[in-house]
């Protein structure tokens, strides 16, 4: 087994060139655009322009625009590798480097190879894993060291060091987006009532005290269902309500739609398209203008998923590849128990968690199963995919660890 050392100048490499049962329906016919689920036509391609992941899961939903898709990851043929000690039954992982890092009451740091605990801090990202860029993981807290304020903290993924606290009035208890800007360090993050840019400080600023650095600040209506998503520019809000919010950089509205429904899924940007998926549909609007392209009348019982020519969607137990372009479904199957886990896409398959503990994959062509293994009781809502390797928080006897598949 290779050394942690030796993983980190792997990941490094890996980072610098990236940085340069089931029925299939036919392709065919213009079916979806009317919101049901007869066939549509082949899938198109509603990459994001740029997600700006090298490798790993560093994000709640793998990067900023929530895809939930690793170009060049997969497992096959998988066995269990390693189990950690005990986490909180809501901990979800990122994975960046050679550490996995879990939220929810604390961060704790994970060896990527043995399971090994490496550090712990008393920072949370509640429900959500945490953003980890640069080796560095985000999370709010109610309290900073020191005073009373609430704020936003980063946290040396590596070691667990405390590197920075901003002091932020009024965040919502989830955990901040950053995005890539060439020029400034930018983090947003949903706050009560509305979406606020910050620049991160740099490592001599002390932004610990009583004033608060926003470089802008939103309204939005009601409270905040999930994570900010970000792509090239476009910043996306969601409503538990049902409204979705879309700024530019500078704190720009671009546009705002009410969907009258309970969101239930994190927006997923595409490059033409926003997705969202709410109690009772999943629903696509034009990215530049909000308009709609096409809606299914399914309610989305997990976050969504985007390849580079297919959208998956969870309704029950059923998992579909739908048209981006049209939403009409390609493929459609069913895991006769219900899904627990967010769906992951990685390299030519399709992975799914169940309440039973079992991990499925599936090709993406056709939705023909290619494996399924049990790693526990019960699995928690994350399923976190690196280029060979794909973690989980799974139960077992009545306890629940980080497990690793490989």
């Amino acid at each position: 087994m290779p050394s942690r050392r030796q993983f980190l100048a792997t990941s490094a490499a890996v980072g610098a060139a990236a940085l340069a049962g089931c029925s299939a329906l036919p392709f065919g016919g213009g079916g979806g655009d009317d919101g049901n689920d007869e066939p549509s036509a082949e899938p198109s391609d509603d990459t994001p322009r740029e997600t700006n992941v090298a490798s790993g899961w560093p994000n709640p939903r793998r990067d900023p625009a929530h895809t939930g898709w690793v170009p060049d990851g997969g497992v096959a043929d998988p066995s269990v590798e390693w189990r950690s000690e005990p986490v909180p039954f809501n901990a979800r992982p990122s994975v960046a480097g050679a550490t996995v890092v879990v939220g929810a009451k604390g961060l704790t740091g994970f060896d990527v190879l043995s399971g090994e605990t490496l550090w712990s801090s008393r920072y949370g990202t509640g429900g959500w894993a945490p953003p980890v860029v640069n080796d560095v993981a985000y999370a709010t807290t109610r309290t900073l060291e020191g005073n009373d304020q609430p704020g936003v903290v980063a946290v040396d993924a590596v070691d667990g060091e405390l590197l920075n606290a901003t002091a932020i009035s009024d965040p919502a208890g989830i955990p901040p987006t950053r995005s890539f800007d060439d020029v400034r360090d930018r983090y947003f993050l949903p706050v009560e009532g509305g979406v606020r840019a910050v620049v991160w400080p740099g490592p001599d600023e002390d932004r610990t005290g009583d004033d608060e650095p926003p470089e802008w600040r939103q309204d939005v209506f009601g409270t905040h269902a999930a994570p900010l998503a970000y792509d090239s520019g476009l910043l996306v809000a969601t409503a538990g309500a049902g409204e979705v919010y879309t700024f530019g950089m500078n704190g720009d509205g671009n546009w705002r739609r009410n969907l009258n429904d309970m969101v239930t899924a994190p927006a997923v940007v595409g490059a033409q398209r926003v997705y969202v998926g709410t109690h009772e549909q999943v629903v696509a609007l034009e990215r530049i203008d909000g308009g709609e392209a096409w809606r299914v009348p399914r309610p989305a019982t997990a976050p969504l998923a985007l390849d580079d020519g297919r959208l998956y969607t969870v309704h029950g137990d059923a998992l579909v590849a739908r048209s981006p372009r049209t939403g009409g479904a390609v493929w459609e199957t069913s895991l006769d128990n219900r899904p627990s886990t967010a769906p992951a896409v990685g390299g030519d398959a399709v992975y799914l968690g169940r309440e039973d503990g079992e991990v499925h994959a599936f090709d993406v062509e056709d939705g023909e199963q290619r494996w399924t293994r049990s790693v526990g009781d019960g699995l928690g809502p994350t399923l976190a995919l690196t280029s060979d390797r794909l973690y989980a928080v799974a139960e077992s006897d009545g306890t629940y660890r980080v497990v690793s598949v490989a």
